[in-house]
């Protein structure tokens, strides 16, 4: 995953906290098609958050970082993964 996004070897902790995100929300046959963070919470994990790894997406730009009313509203950054203990993406 990490050579697919085509990351400086330095940013390798994104795709690593990424892929243990992937895999603590898939279902496995050893605990009866259940995932690790169901059977540690109890709640089936909601997956609808999961984006693709370095994929595109236009970031808005709070008003007091806009230069002037003509400056961009959105800038195009690269999804590094979501920030743990929050609904919060980390972006490039």
């Amino acid at each position: 995953m990490h050579h697919y996004a085509c990351l400086p070897l330095s940013w390798w902790e994104f795709s690593v906290t990424h892929a243990v995100h992937l895999y603590n929300r898939t279902p496995m046959e050893r605990l009866n098609w259940r995932t690790p963070n169901e059977e540690l919470i109890g709640v089936k994990p909601d997956v609808l958050h999961l984006r693709v790894f370095r994929c595109g997406a236009y970031v808005y730009i709070p008003l007091e970082r806009q230069t002037n009313k003509l400056a961009p509203k959105s800038e195009l950054m690269i999804y590094l993964g979501q920030q743990d203990g929050m609904k919060a993406y980390k972006f490039m």
